[in-house]
């Protein structure tokens, strides 16, 4: 439950692993952002590589996809 209240701050809350946090940052960058800065990637790469970092930046990129598109279709949360 604190982490589910963590995710809806601004700040990446300390409350979660090393991990987790690079796992939210990236996905703040490709949201806010879509590139994704060198320094940053050869982070993740440290602890993510082949498939594991593939279905990451994918499941990432499909929940922005329909959030976009839920936003064009002025679907109301």
């Amino acid at each position: 439950d604190e982490k589910i209240q963590a995710v809806k701050t601004n700040s990446i809350s300390p409350l979660f692993s090393q991990r987790e946090q690079l796992v939210l940052e990236l996905a703040d960058t490709m949201t806010q952002q879509i590139d994704v800065p060198e320094p940053l990637f050869e982070r993740i790469a440290q602890h993510y590589a082949g498939k594991e970092l593939l279905d990451l930046c994918i499941t990432i990129g499909a929940y922005n996809m329909v959030s976009r598109v839920l936003v064009a279709l002025q679907i109301g949360h």
